[in-house]
């Protein structure tokens, strides 16, 4: 979105890269009057193809002593396999086993699956952890969980499409005006707004009542934990190029 009212902002800049990565594939159809070609970017970039398969395996061997912190382990195994990439790697110190866990992996998807994995099920009946996300872009590793320190976005109103929505105990989505800005390394603030629920039964019903309130607060944090974007070039209105965002209650929020 170029700037132009209501959306321009010289302090929050909207505009950022949604999307990157190798096409694999391409597919066109004619439906009716409608032509379109879709376009499917699985991976992040162009670092994809040295981060392993089944084919192409690499050398992540993972080994973790026990009463070790995981950042330790991650590091090694991450800098033995991918030593031209940067790392980020920000979690929690609590995230340690008792007993000694070793395994090779053949590509970061599949290592990155486990980890999330086994943080969740260390450190998962926290409020609002969500176990540790890993994300691949220029050329730098990022793993990090709901205890990082990273940075804020605060959300307008004028942002919001709708109104967030409740889609779990502790889990928000947000729509907002296409922006690209945001990914799963920030946490974002919402103005004070209503609120709605999605599937009332079964959020209340999952015993998570008492995390549910109808208006947001603008002191809580929210740990972005998905972002999606979506545009149709052919509609010129708001609701057809938006973004998306799944979030978490912040702990100590």
């Amino acid at each position: 979105m170029t700037e132009g009212l209501p959306l321009a902002s010289l302090e929050v800049p909207h505009q950022g890269l949604l999307a990157s990565g190798l096409i694999l594939p391409a597919f066109g159809n004619w439906i009716g009057t409608e032509i379109t070609l879709d376009l499917n970017l699985p991976g992040g970039g162009k670092e994809d193809t040295k981060l392993g398969s089944p084919n192409r395996p690499v050398n992540l061997v993972h080994n973790w002593p026990a009463n070790t912190p995981l950042s330790q382990t991650l590091k090694q195994t991450l800098q033995t396999a991918f030593p031209k990439m940067k790392l980020n790697i920000q979690i929690s110190d609590n995230l340690k086993l008792s007993y000694n866990d070793v395994g090779f992996y053949n590509s970061l998807a599949q290592y990155a699956n486990y980890i999330q994995a086994i943080s969740m099920s260390i450190l998962g009946k926290q409020k609002g952890y969500n176990g540790i996300k890993t994300t691949v872009k220029n050329n730098a590793i990022t793993m990090m969980d709901t205890t990082a320190t990273t940075d804020t976005i605060s959300i307008d109103y004028w942002d919001l499409i709708g109104q967030p929505t409740w889609v779990g105990a502790n889990t928000i989505q947000v729509k907002t005006v296409l922006r690209g800005d945001i990914d799963t390394t920030n946490k974002i603030k919402l103005p004070q707004t209503l609120m709605s629920i999605a599937n009332p039964n079964q959020i209340l019903g999952g015993g998570g009542i008492n995390n549910i309130s109808n208006v947001s607060n603008a002191n809580t944090l929210y740990q972005v934990i998905a972002v999606r974007h979506n545009g149709k070039f052919r509609q010129n209105d708001g609701y057809s190029w938006c973004t998306t965002i799944d979030a978490s209650v912040q702990q100590g929020s």
